[in-house]
């Protein structure tokens, strides 16, 4: 981790020459802020990257579309921002202990010994004091300090967490949504990684996470979405399957209907059925004796279904001029009523 440290300790020091904010001059809290800004460009570079995959692909996801998305939410959502993370947390340790400055120059080491405007000693704060785990699990003088860590310390992680899982759901727009776990989960794994370093360090890193993060949907969202021929594209089955034999071009057989079997998509084909028709002799045959049973049951139910609206709209004639009708009651209940008297008996036929 030596060359990791190194390399974090140049990038502290030129983030202190550059980032001169209007309060607090030499401060070194704001410059491990400006980090934890940087690191979260990361993970949004990671969702726009594959929302620009996407725009290729669609939502077809196979074994390459797939280990390029996790390999993308590897490097980006936690190989990265853990380096950062535990480079800046032992580049100020190293600091703390005496043990060397790792990338610092001699004027960042004698301006980290300033009082800042919100601690009073700056390496003491950044490389020493507890871990993560130990300022979340042990005593504290204060209910309001054990306050302002959990704050800094569960409750930005959550928020930089929803941030980045916000920002795979706009990635991954007209389409499935599970290959959003592709970059929250690695979110998860840094969030648990980061419990064994210096929790000042800490604290300041997500600090500048949470609102770099919360832009970076809209960063997201300008990288744009698939087309819809994209997407139909995806969705469409594949043509160059092979196609069993006996089929034609189109997937169809010599009389334009699919062979005997399945389709070309897998689903069962359609097989025309052929009827015998009787000679015209027996169908205008006129058969001797009564008619059966079903059919004296059919002509009653036809002849039924003819003459009810005949009752229905008779009974409603009836009642709208009877003179025993009450002046508010609508006709049409009565009716209903009726009708449902009328139709019963002529059902049960």
């Amino acid at each position: 981790m030596g060359a990791v440290e190194q390399l974090v300790g140049s990038l502290l020091s030129s983030l202190h020459g550059l980032g001169r904010p209007p309060v607090c001059r030499g401060d070194w809290l704001s410059t491990v802020t400006l980090l934890g800004g940087l690191l979260a460009l990361f993970p949004i570079l990671a969702a726009i990257l594959i929302a620009l995959i996407r725009k290729g692909t669609g939502n077809r996801y196979n074994v390459a579309t797939c280990a390029a998305f996790g390999l993308i939410g590897l490097i980006c959502c936690l190989v990265v921002p853990w380096l950062g993370f535990r480079g800046a947390s032992g580049v100020f340790r190293k600091l703390f202990v005496g043990a060397g400055t790792s990338g610092l120059s001699p004027s960042d080491v004698a301006s980290i010994d300033r009082r800042s405007c919100i601690v009073d000693n700056q390496r003491l704060h950044l490389g020493g004091g507890r871990t993560v785990y130990d300022a979340l699990t042990g005593p504290h003088p204060s209910t309001t300090e054990f306050g302002v860590q959990v704050a800094l310390l569960v409750c930005a992680p959550l928020l930089c967490l929803l941030f980045v899982a916000l920002q795979a759901r706009v990635a991954l727009r007209r389409g499935q949504k599970w290959p959003s776990r592709f970059l929250w989960v690695p979110m998860v794994a840094l969030i648990a990684a980061t419990w064994s370093l210096r929790a000042g360090t800490v604290e300041e890193l997500w600090l500048g996470f949470v609102p770099v993060s919360a832009v970076g949907i809209l960063l997201v969202v300008f990288a744009g979405k698939p087309r819809w021929a994209v997407i139909n594209r995806s969705a469409a089955p594949r043509q160059d399957r092979p196609q069993p034999a006996g089929y034609g071009p189109n997937g169809s057989g010599p009389n334009g209907y699919p062979p005997n079997g399945y389709g070309p998509n897998g689903y069962e084909a359609y097989q025309p059925v052929e009827y015998e028709r009787p000679p015209a002799a027996e169908r205008l045959a006129i058969p001797d004796g009564p008619a059966p049973a079903a059919t004296r049951g059919r002509a009653a139910r036809r002849v039924s279904a003819a003459v009810l609206p005949l009752r229905i709209e008779w009974s409603m004639l009836k009642y709208c001029h009877s003179p025993k009708r009450p002046m508010l009651q609508m006709p049409l209940a009565r009716s209903q009523s009726r009708i449902r008297a009328t139709f019963l008996p002529w059902s049960r036929s």
